[in-house]
């Protein structure tokens, strides 16, 4: 990555707050930005993702945080650290029906 690109400039310890700003800016109707429970969390992960569903089909953007391998996932390109997504729909792929999740 340049170094004098937009990306480089955001590579910061703001990824939180920058993430609330535009999840809240994105949902802009009166229960505002959803944020689900720890998707670390043992307890109830089925029950955790139909909250993260049900937000994001009501027009919520959802805010996502916690250590790589819980929020990330096993394709991400970010293996390591701490992650902070803000989801913005939910689709289904059209060749095999996964679940699809645009993030920023």
């Amino acid at each position: 990555m340049p170094v004098d690109s937009a990306f480089g400039k955001m590579m910061d310890n703001n990824c939180q707050r920058r993430a609330k700003e535009v999840g809240a800016l994105l949902s802009p109707g009166k229960e505002g930005l959803f944020t689900p429970a720890d998707l670390g969390s043992v307890l109830s992960p089925p029950k955790t993702w139909a909250g993260i569903d049900t937000a994001l089909k009501s027009e919520r953007a959802v805010y996502v945080n916690g250590p790589a391998g819980h929020v990330g996932g096993a394709m991400s390109n970010f293996t390591t650290g701490f992650h902070v997504i803000v989801f913005l729909a939910v689709g289904k792929d059209a060749d095999d029906g996964a679940r699809l999740l645009p993030g920023t």
